[in-house]
């Protein structure tokens, strides 16, 4: 393979890096909508239970029973939200995504090294590779426009000279 026939495995060892860091990303921005829609949905379900318990004791004044009807509601809410938006799920889908991203920008840094090494690439390898890529964008969930350019522009950065160059 002649140096100017490297330039495909390069750029695509860009574009998997930043696919691979954009999952992660957009994984952690799940977990955290998960997490900021779950907590206040079990604190207000503790604070209606123990509410509602404490007025079979007595004869609670109306506004009591107002402010207890609405946390239920709130809780039941924030509940309905988690499990509707499934960002637990999504975050696990970004996960498995970034991992497949991963391991294929692991191959091409191995395919980068041998070619340095003198050992060039043959078409069979590069044609695996773009399979295993085209089966990891079709399962992937998708990322926002703005999260790819951020992480496009760390990438850009971290490595001060765009994608990964040989010799």
């Amino acid at each position: 393979m002649r140096l100017q026939d490297m330039e495909t495995p390069r750029k695509w060892h860009f574009n998997m890096h930043v696919a691979h860091r954009a999952h992660f990303k957009a994984a952690a921005k799940a977990d955290r909508l998960s997490r900021q829609l779950g907590i206040p949905a079990v604190i207000l379900a503790a604070i209606v239970g123990t509410a509602v318990f404490a007025s079979l004791e007595k004869n609670p004044d109306t506004w009591v029973k107002i402010v207890v009807g609405l946390l239920g509601v709130a809780s039941a809410v924030f509940g309905a939200l988690q499990t509707y938006l499934g960002y637990a799920d999504l975050a696990s889908k970004h996960r498995a995504a970034a991992g497949r991203y991963g391991a294929i920008r692991r191959e091409l840094e191995e395919v980068l090294a041998a070619y340095t090494d003198g050992n060039p690439c043959d078409q069979e390898q590069l044609e695996g590779i773009r399979s295993k890529w085209v089966d990891v964008e079709s399962s992937a969930p998708s990322l926002s426009q703005r999260l790819y350019a951020k992480v496009e522009r760390e990438v850009l950065k971290r490595s001060a000279k765009g994608p990964v160059k040989t010799k």
